[in-house]
């Protein structure tokens, strides 16, 4: 038999190409490493070695033995621990020997220990990662590891320097066009297998065939590093996982800027090529291999939510936002959505205070609900919207722009204070609150609104329908003059088609009518005069109640009156002169009864049945006989004079 030294290389025994790779990818390095995975059965367990190889192994090492000289370590089956002994007790020489080279194994372990605690402080490192089947932070801590194959962990731990490293050992056969598939597919912006083959033309059953080779391929390499071999692979890919777990150690807070400016200032991304002709981002390529690899089962690359979240932000070209932005959008209520879209298109933004009471939130959860939708806040607790896409032609939900427009085409330029009473009269049926003069400034910026001399108007085609109330109001105008008196705006409700009590309903809402004084009302923006006051004014007193108050001794109180417009339209008489009859009160027309009429210290009320009853019309005179006994009051029509 031929005599050999432990510590020479396996190549001694002239095995096989298929034999010699396969012991070296399981670690057996030397013929003494062969000798004892063979006594101690382990060699059986090399994956892929078959019998055939097994028995040629054997066979050639049954030639061999070692030098009686030479020390032999023996395994513990107990805990894997090497024993540095020898069968020769007397060979103090070579226990010296056996001594030292342990020490110097201790030291390393200590070096590199050193060196991999100083990269976890540094960020370049992360303690989560898994090596070996186990997580970096248990490596550090365990002694139930035989110390050669922890000292070949650490060595393969410290031998990856950066993630193109990792990124070129993984992709190593791999042209620029299989990288640029491999983006297409998995990058930001995920596209199917015709999309990518229409772009590179070829079918999409190529492209598919392509992807299959690439992933098996890549995820076998990343498999075989992640193993529970101990290690022994050449990239142990750490600088990949330890980004995706810096990544998620940065919380909500990450943005997908202020996390590849890290990677790229703390070195750990590197700037080794990866493939020639490949110009991509390697930031890209690194995320589309991690969702390569987690496609392919290897939980190792997952990303994390939070980095998911920005990577979506950067695909919609918001890099620079963090990703709590995204998870809030996910997880809002869609009622609570709803509710910030109405109250937009209501008054244009939202004010915070107002939405946090009606949806039951805090104030400051409220505003970063806001903002995470794209919301800025401009003054005071009031937010607009980032980005407002301009509308030449509106749907009946815009109700805002309608108003806004609709007061640039009948009031012309207006300056903001005015349109801000304008929106507030078209919004006043909502319980949206309106905007103020700044925060309405801002609104008007975004929107798309002209300003010339602080005046503010829409430049772009208007055709803006009016309602019938305020037809009848703009009639008025036209007929009248610039200032008109409620008594005429009620006369012209009364002639029309529609019921008296939506004069009320018009003036309220509509945002091109604004009151003066009162009873007095012109078209907002519109410049009058005194004299145009006055006419209006004077119209209002055209027809004077002349109210004659009798008290019989019989308890009864008789009171004459004309009738006005409004007496007539709304069924209300007003009079600052009016006897001391507050109450309800039964009513009697003839012989037909109504409900009870009420008075106040200076109106009765009530009255728009009993007036039609009579066919009453404007300057007609009445009487009312208010019997304080009974409190029953009684109606008739005279004759004027």
């Amino acid at each position: 038999m031929k005599q050999i030294m432990s510590s020479e290389p396996i190549e001694i025994f002239n095995f096989g190409r298929r034999t010699y790779h396969l012991l070296r990818r399981s670690g057996i390095e030397t013929a003494g490493d062969l000798i004892l995975a063979i006594e101690n059965g382990h060699i059986e367990r090399i994956k892929g070695l078959g019998e055939k190889s097994t028995g040629e192994i054997i066979n050639t090492v049954s030639g061999y033995k070692v030098a009686e000289n030479e020390a032999v370590p023996k395994i513990s089956k107990q805990n894997d621990i090497i024993d540095y002994t020898t069968d020769n007790n007397d060979s103090s020489f070579i226990r010296e020997k056996l001594e030292t080279i342990d020490n110097a194994i201790e030291e390393l372990i200590d070096l590199h220990k050193e060196t991999i605690s100083k990269q976890i402080e540094m960020g370049i490192l992360h303690k989560k990662i898994i090596i070996a089947g186990r997580s970096l932070e248990y490596l550090l801590k365990t002694k139930d590891v035989n110390r050669i194959h922890l000292l070949k962990i650490y060595i393969n731990i410290i031998r990856s320097i950066c993630i193109t490293e990792e990124l070129a050992y993984l992709t190593s056969r791999c042209s620029a066009r299989d990288l640029n598939i491999i983006i297409a597919r998995y990058g930001f912006s995920p596209r199917t297998y015709e999309e990518i083959g229409n772009d590179i033309g070829v079918t999409r059953e190529r492209i598919r065939q392509i992807l299959k080779r690439l992933e098996i391929r890549i995820s076998g390499k990343a498999k075989h590093s992640l193993s529970s071999n101990l290690g022994l692979s050449k990239n142990a890919l750490v600088r990949m996982q330890t980004a995706l777990h810096s990544g998620e150690q940065q919380g909500l807070e990450i943005t997908y800027d202020a996390w590849t400016h890290s990677l790229i200032i703390s070195g750990l991304l590197g700037n080794k090529r990866i493939v020639d002709g490949f110009n991509h981002d390697p930031i890209e390529l690194f995320i589309s291999i991690c969702n390569l690899l987690y496609r392919e089962g290897i939980h190792e690359f997952s990303l994390p939510n939070n980095l998911q979240y920005a990577i979506q932000l950067t695909a919609d070209e918001l890099p620079g936002v963090p990703a709590k932005k995204l998870q809030v959008i996910r997880e809002l209520p869609t009622k609570i959505r709803k509710e910030i879209c109405r109250h937009t298109r209501f008054s244009g933004g939202v004010q915070a205070r107002w939405l946090s009471r009606e949806i039951d939130y805090e104030l400051q959860q409220t505003e970063e609900i806001l903002q995470a939708l794209g919301y800025s806040k401009v003054n005071g607790d009031w937010f607009i919207p980032g980005r407002v896409e301009l509308k030449e032609e509106l749907n009946r939900l815009d109700v805002m722009d309608h108003s806004l427009r609709k007061l640039t085409q009948y009031c012309g330029p207006l300056s903001v204070e005015n349109i801000c009473s304008g929106i507030r009269h078209a919004i006043s049926r909502t319980r949206y609150p309106a905007p103020t003069p700044v925060v309405m400034r801002e609104i008007l910026k975004i929107s798309g609104y002209t300003t010339e001399e602080n005046l503010y108007y829409w430049d772009g085609n208007v055709d803006e329908e009016l309602s019938r109330g305020e037809e009848i109001i703009l009639e008025c105008l036209k007929k009248n003059g610039c200032v008109i008196h409620h008594a005429e705006i009620a006369q012209a409700f009364i002639d029309s088609e529609l019921s008296f009590p939506s004069i009320h309903a018009t003036l309220n809402r509509t945002p091109i009518i604004e009151k003066i004084d009162t009873g007095l009302y012109k078209l907002r923006g519109m410049i009058v005069s005194a004299n145009d006051i006055e006419r209006a004014s004077n119209a209002g007193d055209r027809i004077p109640v002349n109210m004659v108050v009798e008290y019989e001794k019989t308890g009864k109180i008789k009171i004459g009156l004309s009738l006005g417009i409004l007496a007539v339209g709304t069924g209300v008489i007003f009079s600052e002169n009016l006897p001391n009859l507050v109450g309800k009160w039964k009513c009697v027309v003839g012989e037909k009864k109504f409900d009870e009429i009420m008075v106040t210290e200076n109106e009765i009320r009530k009255l728009l049945k009993p007036i039609s009853t009579l066919k009453c019309d404007v300057a007609d005179r009445i009487n009312f006989t208010f019997d304080t006994w009974t409190r029953t009051v009684f109606l008739e029509k005279v004759q004027n004079e």
